[in-house]
C-alpha cells in the first residue's frame, strides 16, 4: 500500500455507500486549484457526477493522519475533492463509477483553464439548475 493508505481507508469508514476511492494526480484539476481558481458546474453530467458539491482541501502533507481527515470530512457530502498542490480524490459505487468521474472531473478544468486562456469564463450552473438536475438523476 502507499503512503496514502490512511484517506482511502478513512473514506471508506466515512462513505459506508461507497465502494471505489481513486486518487490520482491530474495536471489541469491540480493547475485550477493550485491557482485559486474555483472548480465550477458547467455541464449537466459532470453536476450528477458529482452529486452537487464539490470540495477543494488545503494542502496537507501526503500521507499525513491531517490529510486523511480532510478528506474524509469533505467525503461527507462530497463525491469530487480537489487537493491544492497535489491531486484529486474521488469516491464512486463502482470503479467505473469513480474513473468516469475522476475523466469528468479533468475535462471540466480543461474547459475552464481554456476558457481563462481565452480571457473568457464559463459560466456555471446557478443553484436551481443544480437542484433540477439532480431531480433528474
Amino acid at each position: 500500500p502507499s503512503c496514502e493508505h490512511k484517506l482511502h481507508a478513512y473514506c471508506y469508514r466515512m462513505r459506508p455507500d461507497i465502494v471505489s476511492v481513486v486518487h490520482t494526480h491530474p495536471l489541469h484539476a491540480t493547475t485550477l486549484v493550485n491557482c485559486g481558481m474555483k472548480p465550477g458546474f458547467f455541464s449537466p453530467e459532470f453536476v450528477i457526477a458529482a452529486g452537487g458539491v464539490l470540495s477543494v482541501v488545503k494542502y496537507l502533507c501526503p500521507g499525513s493522519e491531517g490529510l486523511a481527515l480532510a478528506i474524509s470530512r469533505a467525503a461527507k457530502k462530497s463525491n469530487i475533492i480537489y487537493l491544492k498542490n497535489h491531486g484529486l480524490v474521488v469516491l464512486g459505487q463502482s470503479l467505473k463509477e469513480a474513473y468516469e468521474r475522476t475523466l469528468l472531473a479533468e475535462q471540466t478544468a480543461r474547459m475552464q483553464i481554456i476558457a481563462a486562456l481565452l480571457g473568457r469564463k464559463l459560466k456555471s450552473f446557478k443553484f436551481a439548475e443544480i437542484k433540477k438536475l439532480l431531480a433528474l438523476s
